[in-house]
């Protein structure tokens, strides 16, 4: 290739600008990284912190839950998970500015996320009204739609883009309230809603980092680095439990910054394909249990919030397994569930994606069943056969 003349400093100068560009865009990804970093790190050194405290104060306060019936463990357990994630993130906006900031930007988003908290730790120790309960989770849930925070299209779900103003507040409010109900829900077993809000906190976090969001993705690896340090107490044998407070805590944050990601422009396109289709994957294994639960209620006569025994996870445990296999497996199962629509999501709708989730997740549970049933056969005919 021959310059003409006059063309060399052009060149040069592009050169010297692009290596500029380049080189300040890797030194702010650095920055965002230590940032993130230090994140994960000063949510743990505050879990580290208040949550030994909170269980000395518990059993002095009586904020323990008591064993009953449905319940495996024999002493009084503290209900404190949800105190300290809260804390936690209190702790530790003192040190982070872009924690600061987050939560001050979108006051109507911290007020309601730390109102429902706050509601799940008053019934843990109140024991609220159903009814009082849904009402808040409805008013945080319109609160956080009417703040901006909503869906403002369906993204090609069943063929629709853009959706009017009315479905935006609606769809809103039953996503916020029913995976927040939906997580709630599934806090039944030692470590299984941790491990599941852990991972699902993770991806976001790293999504709200690819989005440029540093605020969002320094809250949920705060968030991250507590769940750590709650886990190793949540663990079997549990010396702690999540109780209404963290779950419900965290069912709202994970949905609200759900609904908010999916909608903020990505740099990468390859990501943003994916979201519509990675995000319903999140909370797949929690929202659909809880409606298979539901429905089976429904069907036998109950009342769908009647108590009982017929979530994923008692399947698994009436299947001899102990809690913590019990965890590993639908933690497993939820781990599959989203690097599949990642993978897939470039050859599969969000539809059929969803389809085969419900698919996957009722085929699962119909196996335990049948697993179930079938050994419980096999023991009778043995017991018949010895008694010949």
């Amino acid at each position: 290739m021959v310059l003409r003349l006059g063309e060399w400093p052009t060149s040069v100068s592009h050169i010297l600008v692009h290596h500029h560009y380049s080189t300040k865009k890797d030194k702010n990804m650095e920055q965002i990284q230590y940032a993130l970093l230090m994140a994960v790190v000063t949510g743990m050194a505050a879990a580290r912190l208040v949550y030994p405290l909170l269980i000395r104060l518990s059993q002095k306060l009586n904020f323990t839950d008591r064993p009953n019936y449905r319940k495996t463990h024999r002493e009084p357990v503290p209900l404190v998970g949800g105190i300290g994630i809260m804390a936690g993130i209190c702790l530790t906006s003192i040190f982070s500015a872009p924690l600061r900031n987050i939560l001050t930007a979108n006051l109507s988003v911290t007020i309601s996320l730390f109102t429902l908290g706050i509601t799940g730790v008053a019934d843990d120790r109140l024991d609220l009204p159903a009814k009082l309960r849904l009402l808040v989770q409805l008013a945080c849930a319109f609160a956080v739609a009417h703040s901006g925070i909503r869906l403002f299209s369906l993204h090609g779900f069943m063929g629709i883009y853009s959706i009017p103003e009315f479905l935006q507040y609606s769809l809103t409010i039953i996503l916020i309230a029913g995976i927040t109900n939906a997580v709630n829900l599934v806090d039944g077993i030692d470590g299984l809603a941790g491990s599941l809000a852990l991972v699902n906190v993770t991806v976001l976090g790293v999504l709200a980092a690819l989005a440029d969001e540093t605020g969002v993705a320094s809250l949920l690896f705060v968030v991250a680095g507590v769940l750590l340090v709650f886990l190793k107490y949540n663990w079997r044998p549990a010396k702690m439990f999540m109780g209404d407070g963290g779950s419900l805590f965290l069912g709202f944050l994970m949905s609200v910054s759900a609904i908010y990601l999916i909608e903020v422009p990505y740099s990468a396109k390859g990501v943003a394909n994916a979201l519509p289709v990675v995000l319903p994957a999140l909370f797949a294994i929690p929202v659909i249990d809880a409606l298979r639960v539901f429905a089976g209620r429904v069907r036998r006569g109950l009342s769908p919030l009647a108590a009982d025994r017929t979530h994923l996870h008692h399947k698994l445990i009436q299947h001899f397994m102990l809690h913590n296999a019990a965890t590993k497996k639908i933690i497993t199962l939820h781990l599959l569930l989203i690097s599949g629509a990642f993978a897939l999501h470039t050859w599969i709708s969000i539809f059929t994606t969803v389809l085969l989730m419900l698919a996957l997740i009722f085929s699962y549970s119909f196996f335990l069943d049948f697993a179930q049933n079938f050994s419980i056969w096999y023991r009778r005919m043995r017991h018949y056969e010895d008694t010949l």
